[in-house]
């Protein structure tokens, strides 16, 4: 077994070029290697992996991030961790949901096939001291890219960070997942201080890996709670683990050579306050603006937390219960069959059918059985996740007052949380994207003192079109899915002056301006919807004839996530659409044409709904 390992690492470390001509894809032949040795490890996972992890450990600390492609597929094909950018409704609406609701929304095929693989993975990365290391270097590299490729071309720059980006974020999926129980990840972890300060770490990064534990390693979060009290239903199967939790404590040497820290070194064995250590991250004029309270509470808490998809688990129960209802239709056909069939024939001839029908009377039980299941869990996991979310709104009301109470520069609150929480998180992944806006509007929702929610939209929509040219194509879909939902959110509050009134404005959020007390009307609030959709539409017409292609395939990208509901005006849809026949006319890049036409085709489709005024 160890043959073939050995095969695969003459490949990855021979002197064939690993990118194509172009210089921008990855070459044919490291493709399809990293296809075939996912395949392979899946079927058969007791061949020798911690060599191949270890090379690709090496190539990361060298500054090379195109083997990561190997790790991909090795996470796609062995655990089933997949990262998916583009969603259907019922899949955004799961995200938000538990792990019951989200394999029912994103089937893996032969789950069961992939018990053996996965652990064969997760003892490889234990075994060789790889967990951690790896998940460093990544991030490290994926920081690093900008400014160490030694190549001018933006697009290829933005292509080797979204596939290393996206192999990082497999990677926390994979460990987030299967590192159970969670004191075996705790174990493992360095302490907050070393991964941002000993490592340099991205704050985003950081509270990525670290959000599942930080209810149970610092005292003074709002998801606060004991391990003890955590696991105290699973008490046999705690107490079984702890001598494998004492095997996984790995943590990364100052070399990265994957050796073991000592247990002082724990995140475990170090547990504090964690709005004290957030202070370093950033000078003391950022805490002038926003508390590390706020902070803190912003990145630690997840959609899982704020916001309950009531109606995906319903539509879910109700579409296995009608699953059931037709299994116990055909259950009873199948009996009343069985009964005709044994009474009209002989008893020899009986005989010869009655392991046939019990065949299949046996696979509708246990169809009903695997269904009845889902239900039972469904319905568990939504009383659950509902408990969770009214633990924390609770000590989410006890806190937001003294969020931005000691505020000394009240003007700069919007843009300091912005700069540092909003645009980090919301183009991390589309499930971050959609938590920002929640958040915001849970600020709004329980009126959070000196929070200006008119004010925040302001400079959302004035300033997000100078964000396009610094983004990835992958963190522009997800600004995308950020401002679809802003205008969603928008569109609510304008549907009647009954719902504004309600909703927006008697609300702090909605003043003209910290120091007067005039709210802001539904007049005027139709009117700044006016300019902002004005706004936007010019900003985003200007970027449509950059001469910059990452500029305009940025702007593209914004807009088709925006077909639904922008360009709203008729005005700004004309000068959309004018703006993107220029790039017909006079672009000869033929990559833009495909979503230069769609965004066209939406545009046009819902022309009809264009209006000289803003309404519903």
């Amino acid at each position: 077994m160890f043959v073939t390992t050995v095969l695969v690492l003459q490949h990855l470390a021979s002197s064939k070029p690993k990118m194509k001509s172009d210089g921008v894809n990855v070459a044919g032949w490291l493709q399809s290697l990293a296809a075939f040795t996912g395949s392979l490890y899946r079927k058969y996972p007791s061949i020798e992996l911690r060599g191949l992890l270890q090379y690709i450990a090496n190539q990361l600390k060298a500054g090379s991030s195109v083997d990561l492609v190997v790790l991909s597929e090795l996470l796609a094909k062995m655990a089933g961790t997949e990262f998916f950018e583009h969603l259907s409704a019922a899949q955004v609406q799961a995200q938000s949901g538990g792990e019951a609701l989200k394999n029912e929304a994103f089937p893996m095929q032969q789950a069961r096939l992939l018990k053996k693989p996965i652990l064969k993975l997760k003892d490889a990365l234990v075994s060789s001291n790889l967990t951690i290391p790896l998940l460093v270097l990544m991030a490290q590299q994926r920081a690093a890219i900008i400014f160490s490729t030694d190549v001018s071309h933006l697009k290829l720059i933005g292509q080797v960070y979204d596939s290393c980006h996206l192999t990082l974020l497999q990677f926390l999926s994979f460990i987030s997942q299967h590192f159970t129980p969670r004191s075996a990840l705790i174990n493992m972890l360095p302490t907050f201080q070393q991964l941002t300060s000993g490592y340099n770490l991205e704050p985003e990064v950081v509270f990525a890996l670290l959000r599942p534990v930080i209810p149970y390693c610092f005292t003074d979060n709002i998801r606060s709670v004991s391990l003890e009290s955590s696991s105290s239903s699973s008490s046999s199967s705690s107490s079984s683990s702890s001598s494998s939790d004492s095997n996984e404590d790995l943590k990364l040497s100052s070399d990265d050579g994957g050796t073991s820290s000592t247990s002082s070194n724990s995140l475990a064995a170090n547990a504090v306050p964690l709005n004290p250590l957030v202070r370093s991250l950033f000078p003391e004029s950022t805490w002038n603006c926003i508390s590390p309270e706020l902070y803190t509470t912003f990145w630690s808490l997840s959609l899982y937390d704020i916001h309950v998809p009531v109606e995906a688990y319903n539509e879910e129960i109700a579409k296995q219960q009608a699953i059931l209802a037709q299994i116990d239709v055909e259950m009873r056909v199948a009996a009343a069959s069985s009964s005709s069939s044994s009474s009209s024939s002989s008893s020899s001839s009986s005989a010869q059918q009655t392991p046939a029908s019990n065949a299949g009377d046996q696979s509708l039980a246990k169809r009903r059985k695997v269904h009845a299941g889902i239900v039972s869990r469904l319905e568990a996991e939504l009383a659950e996740q509902q408990a969770n979310h009214e633990r924390v709104m609770a000590r989410i009301m006890q806190a937001k007052d003294s969020w931005l109470a000691s505020s000394s520069r009240r003007n700069d609150i919007t843009i300091m949380f912005m700069q540092t929480c909003l645009f980090p998180r919301c183009t991390f992944t589309s499930d971050d994207a959609s938590y920002c806006i929640k958040f915001v509007h849970l600020l709004h929702r329980i009126k959070t003192p000196w929070f200006s929610t008119l004010g925040f939209f302001d400079k959302l929509l004035r300033d997000v079109a100078h964000l396009l040219f610094s983004c990835t194509e992958s963190e522009a879909s997800r600004l995308g899915v950020f401002l679809a939902e802003s205008f969603e959110l928008l569109r609510s509050w304008r549907v009647s002056a009954a719902v504004y009134q309600e909703q927006c404005e008697y609300s702090p959020g909605f003043l003209a301006s910290f120091s007067s007390t005039r709210r802001t009307t539904y007049y005027d609030f139709m009117r700044v919807s006016i300019k902002w959709h004005t706004r936007l539409s010019k900003a985003l017409a200007t970027c449509l004839v950059s001469t910059e292609y990452m500029e305009v395939r940025n702007a593209l990208t914004v807009l088709s996530k925006l077909t639904r509901l922008f360009p709203y005006l008729r005005k700004g849809a004309t000068l959309v659409l004018k703006n993107t026949r220029k790039i017909a006319d006079e672009d000869p890049r033929y990559v833009l044409r495909y979503p230069r036409n769609h965004f066209r085709c939406c545009v046009l489709h819902r022309s009809h709904s264009q209006t000289d005024r803003i309404g519903t």
